[in-house]
């Protein structure tokens, strides 16, 4: 005897929260490393042509 309809065999709703939220939130702190890399590279590159109008 087989019982069908109330046991699933996917993941819990739990577990899919889960893996939304830890992506969701790797993708924030990547997108926040690339945004912090461009900055330093074009402050650096703006102070070099401050530097030279002096």
């Amino acid at each position: 005897n087989t019982i069908i309809g109330s046991q699933s065999t996917g993941m819990s709703k739990g577990v899919l929260v889960a893996i939304i939220l830890a992506a969701t939130a790797a993708l924030v702190a990547v997108s926040c490393l690339i945004v912090v890399l461009f900055l330093r590279r074009h402050v650096k590159e703006y102070s070099k042509i401050s530097r030279k109008r002096l």
